[in-house]
C-alpha cells in the first residue's frame, strides 16, 4: 500500500530534450520538405518547357473507352463537399468517442486546411507559363486532395486495429481518384502529386502541433506493415483501373509510358499514405 502510494504521488518528469526532439522533429521535416518540394514541382510543371511537356505527355498516355470513362466519371463525381464532410464528421465522432479531442481538431485542421491551401494556389496564387498547352491552372488536383486529406486525417483518428485497414482503403481510393482525374484528362500527373504534397505538409504540420502537446514519437519499426498496405492499395488501384478499361494510349508501343506515369502515381501516393500513417501513429491510439 504504501509502495503504491509513493508511485502515485512521485511526480512525473518532463520529456528531456531529446524526447521533444525525436517526437516534433520528424514531423516538422515532412512538412518543410512537402512545402519545398510543392515549390519546386509547381514551378517546374508550370513554368518550364519540359515541365508542361512531361505533364501532358503523361496526360496523354492512358485513355479510357466511353465505358471506362462514365465508370470513372461516376466516381469523381461521388466526391463533393457533402461527401467529404460525411466522412470528415465520422472522423470527428470517432475521435471523439475514444476522447482523443486534439486529434479530433487536427483531423478538421488538416482537411480544411490542405483542400483550401488547393484552391488558393490554383485561383489565386499560381500562373501558368503560356507554351501552347493552355494558362489555365489545375494544379494541385481538387478531387485528389479531398480523397488523400480524407485518408490521412482518417489516419489520425482510428484506433491502431483499423490502421492498416485505413492505409490500405485509403491508398486504394486515393490512386483511383488521382489516377482517375488523369484518364479523363481534368488533371495532368503533375497535378496529383502536387494534391500529395500539400496534404503531406498539412499532416507534418498538424502532427508537429500535437507532438510539442504530448511528445510521443513515431515507432519506425512498425512502419514495413503501413508500407506493405499502401503498396498493395496501389496495386489494387491498378487492377481496378484496368478492370474498368484504362488502357495505353498507344496500345503496345505506349505501354511503357502509361505504366510509368501510373506507376509515379501509384509510388508516390503509397508513400504519401504510409509515411503519414507512421507520424499519426503515436496520436492516434
Amino acid at each position: 500500500m504504501t509502495t503504491t502510494r509513493s508511485a502515485a504521488l512521485r511526480p512525473v518528469r518532463p520529456p528531456t530534450g531529446g524526447t521533444w526532439a525525436l517526437a516534433v522533429l520528424p514531423a516538422l521535416v515532412v512538412a518543410i520538405a512537402s512545402v519545398v518540394g510543392l515549390v519546386r514541382l509547381a514551378a517546374w510543371a508550370l513554368q518550364t518547357r519540359a515541365g508542361q511537356a512531361w505533364d501532358e505527355s503523361g496526360m496523354d498516355a492512358v485513355y479510357g473507352g466511353s465505358r471506362a470513362l462514365r465508370r470513372v466519371l461516376g466516381l469523381l463525381g461521388e466526391i463533393s463537399i457533402g461527401s467529404a464532410g460525411i466522412v470528415l464528421a465520422v472522423c470527428v465522432g470517432l475521435a471523439l468517442l475514444r476522447h482523443r479531442y486534439a486529434a479530433a481538431i487536427g483531423a478538421v485542421v488538416l482537411v480544411g486546411g490542405a483542400n483550401v491551401t488547393t484552391q488558393l494556389l490554383k485561383r489565386v496564387v499560381l500562373e501558368r507559363a503560356d507554351y501552347g498547352n493552355l494558362t489555365i491552372v489545375s494544379l494541385p488536383s481538387g478531387h485528389t486532395t479531398v480523397v488523400v486529406s480524407l485518408a490521412l486525417a482518417a489516419l489520425l483518428v482510428v484506433p491502431r486495429g483499423l490502421r492498416l485497414l485505413t492505409v490500405l482503403g485509403g491508398t486504394t481510393l486515393a490512386v483511383v481518384t488521382g489516377a482517375g482525374t488523369v484518364v479523363a484528362q481534368w488533371h495532368r500527373p503533375a497535378d496529383v502529386l502536387a494534391a500529395l504534397l500539400v496534404c503531406l505538409a498539412w499532416t507534418g504540420a498538424v502532427v508537429t502541433v500535437l507532438a510539442v502537446r504530448r511528445p510521443l514519437p513515431p515507432r519506425w519499426v512498425g512502419g514495413i506493415g503501413d508500407l506493405v498496405a499502401a503498396l498493395l492499395g496501389a496495386a489494387i488501384a491498378g487492377a481496378v483501373l484496368l478492370a474498368v478499361g484504362v488502357r495505353p494510349a498507344g496500345g503496345w508501343s505506349g505501354f511503357g509510358e502509361a505504366a510509368l506515369m501510373l506507376g509515379v502515381l501509384g509510388l508516390a501516393t503509397a508513400a504519401t499514405v504510409a509515411l503519414a500513417a507512421r507520424l499519426a501513429q503515436p496520436h492516434g491510439h
